[in-house]
């Protein structure tokens, strides 16, 4: 099973619904850059929910063995869906994004 890290690192802070923006940081084997998915404006539960759906999208695709998977989050995030092999994906992590200075 793929794991990975959250963002949610105090569950009052998760269990609240501050919106924020996250990024989920797909780690690909043999590659250094790893791929990042915006969600803007989304709770930090909404984010972590999306970061599992992902995970069990892949690893459905991996038990299937499909040699090639069309990465999405729920909320459309990429828009244009991402060609991924799902055995190269190595690790999905939740970030939440820093706030802009104003």
């Amino acid at each position: 099973m793929l794991q990975g890290r959250n963002a949610c690192g105090v569950a009052a802070a998760c269990e609240a619904g501050i919106v924020a923006d996250y990024e989920i940081v797909i780690h690909l084997r043999d590659s250094a850059e790893p791929l990042r998915i915006p969600l803007p404006g989304v709770s930090e539960h909404d984010a972590e929910a999306e970061r599992e759906a992902l995970i069990y999208d892949l690893d459905q695709a991996r038990l299937a063995e499909v040699p090639l998977l069309a990465v999405q989050t729920r909320s459309g995030f990429p828009r244009d869906p991402l060609p991924l092999d799902p055995h190269r994906i190595t690790e999905i992590d939740l970030i939440e994004m820093p706030a802009p200075d104003e």
